[in-house]
Formats: structure tokens, C-alpha cells, sequence
């Protein structure tokens, strides 16, 4: 390919040859091989700039591309992130793992609700009916020591006679919590059933929930059973994604861990005049959630 000068050079030295000719100084030939020599000179400039300049322009292009290629796998599956190096890359997965057993107790939540003319009258009929419930409790079994009051409060009730509150009862709310042991899970929930229908017919008017649970040691156990399976989840993953995309695990970058446990609810509930309170719970359930990025080439 035939590097061609720029016209401002060319001017440059067709001024430099009539200036000197101008002078007097040297003669024509003098003149020609000076004239020859710059040409020459500019040559081999133009030759090193070109390439240097292509150069640069392929830099350029392949700077503006991403150096992070992200992929989007279907469904729940995690992303991927691969280096476009062909070097160096992360993948990125997610694990999750789960524990289970079935609960040895349950934790009830009960109340009352009294009210009279005045706080001191329905403090008197709240305590009344509250030894009725103890005793009743007893009865099935459940101990006092699994007896504990969590809210206990006195407040007035108010109608409003055009603008004016008037004062017209108070009201007293005793709520307590309840544990009840079982180990068989079945017999939990009839016992549950029963500890329920003995309360409310010893005066208890108000049922705010329950909860089956373990000890708080299993309950440890099982969220170190359920972060290792999530692990492994997580592992399964990473794997299964690097062969698709044909690349090899070379180790762990970070791990964090996620989520946590929720216990578990009743399944059902029912309420007959004959059979009483049914209660089915489920099992009790461990959840664990891990986040991991591994090294890939």
C-alpha cells in the first residue's frame, strides 16, 4: 500500500526548496536530494502512525464491550457471572435447605376478658374466673410451672353523648401462655384439643393462637442439619451451571447465609358440640437459605 503525504507537508517542501533557490545559496541538485530526503523522512512517519492507529482503535472497540457476560437461567435458577477473559469468572448460585420433625409441645395463647361498672368490679370477676381456668388446666395435666401471663391490662370504655365521652364500664384483659407436652404428634393434638375445650368452658373467651415447637437444642440442631443440606443445594447448583457452560470450578470465593426457620401453624381447627376441639398440627420445619460465588474458568 502506497503512503501518501498530507498536502500541508508537501506545501512545506515545495516552500523550503523556493526559498532556497531564492538564497542563491546551493545549486538545483542540492536542492532535489534535500527535497527527496524529506519525502522520504515523511514516509516512514506516516508507516508508524497508521498501524499505531489501528491499534488503538481496536482497543477502543473492545473496551466498550462488557467485561461481564450475564446470563439469565429459566425459572428459579440463580444468574450467572462469567469473565469474557476466558481466564478468570464467578458464578453466583443460591442453596436451600430444609429440616424437619415433628413437634413434642405446643404453645397456646389464651385470654379473658371481664368488664364492670367499675375496675375494681371487673378485676374481681377476672381473678374469679382466671382460678377457674387454673384448675382446669391442672386437670389436663398441664403444669403451673407451663403456666406464665404475658399481658395483663385495665382500661375504661367510653360512649360519646353528642360531643362528651361519658364513662360507662371497665374492662379487663388477662392473657397467658400455655405449654403443653406430648411426644407423639397425634396425641399433641388431641391433648392440645382438650386443654383448649377445658379452658373456655372453665371462662376463658378469647383464643389468640398457637404454635408447635421443639426445644430450643433441636431446634439448633436442626437449623445446622438445614444450612448443610443448603450448602449442598447450593454446590448441586454450581455444578450442573458449569458444565452447561463448559467451564470448571477452581473453588469458593464467599459464602453468606440467609433466611432463617418459621414455625410451624395448625393445619386445621375444628369446633363440635360432640368430639370437641380437633386439632392437626404438622410437622415443626427448619429452613436455611445460603448464597455462594464460586471461581470458574
Amino acid at each position: 500500500m502506497t503512503n501518501r503525504c498530507s498536502p500541508n507537508a508537501l506545501s512545506h517542501v515545495l516552500l523550503s526548496e523556493r526559498s532556497v533557490r531564492n538564497l542563491g545559496i546551493i545549486s538545483s541538485e542540492v536542492v532535489g536530494l534535500l527535497v527527496e530526503l524529506t519525502l522520504k523522512k515523511l514516509e516512514i512517519s506516516v508507516a508508524l502512525i497508521v498501524p499505531a492507529l489501528v491499534i488503538a482503535v481496536a482497543l477502543a472497540a473492545a473496551t466498550a464491550v462488557s467485561t461481564n457476560l450475564q446470563v439469565k437461567w429459566p425459572g428459579d435458577n440463580p444468574y450467572v457471572f462469567a469473565g469474557t477473559n476466558g481466564v478468570n469468572g464467578t458464578l453466583s448460585v443460591s442453596g436451600t435447605g430444609v429440616a424437619t420433625i415433628a413437634p413434642d409441645r405446643a404453645k397456646l395463647s389464651i385470654g379473658l376478658f371481664t368488664e364492670g361498672f367499675t375496675a375494681k368490679e371487673a378485676v374481681d370477676k377476672n381473678a374469679v374466673i382466671f382460678d377457674d381456668i387454673l384448675r382446669a388446666l391442672e386437670e389436663q395435666g398441664v403444669s403451673r410451672d407451663d403456666i406464665t401471663t404475658s399481658w395483663y391490662t385495665i382500661y375504661p370504655i367510653y360512649e360519646y353523648a353528642g360531643s362528651r365521652p361519658v364513662l360507662v364500664s371497665y374492662k379487663v384483659e388477662h392473657q397467658i401462655s400455655v405449654v403443653v407436652f406430648e411426644q407423639n404428634l397425634d396425641s399433641l393434638g388431641r391433648k392440645v384439643g382438650r386443654v383448649i375445650d377445658a379452658a373456655v368452658g372453665a371462662g376463658a373467651n378469647q383464643m389468640y393462637g398457637m404454635q408447635f415447637t421443639v426445644s430450643d437444642e433441636k431446634v439448633r440442631e436442626l437449623k445446622d442439619q438445614a444450612l448443610a443440606s443448603a450448602v449442598r443445594d447450593a454446590a448441586r447448583k454450581a455444578q450442573l451451571m458449569a458444565e452447561a457452560l463448559q467451564v470448571t470450578i477452581k473453588g469458593v470465593i464467599s459464602i453468606s447465609e440467609s433466611g432463617g426457620y418459621w414455625p410451624p401453624v395448625p393445619i386445621y381447627r375444628s369446633y363440635t358440640e360432640s368430639a370437641g376441639t380437633q386439632v392437626l398440627p404438622q410437622m415443626f420445619e427448619v429452613t436455611a437459605s445460603v448464597s455462594v460465588v464460586y471461581a470458574i474458568v
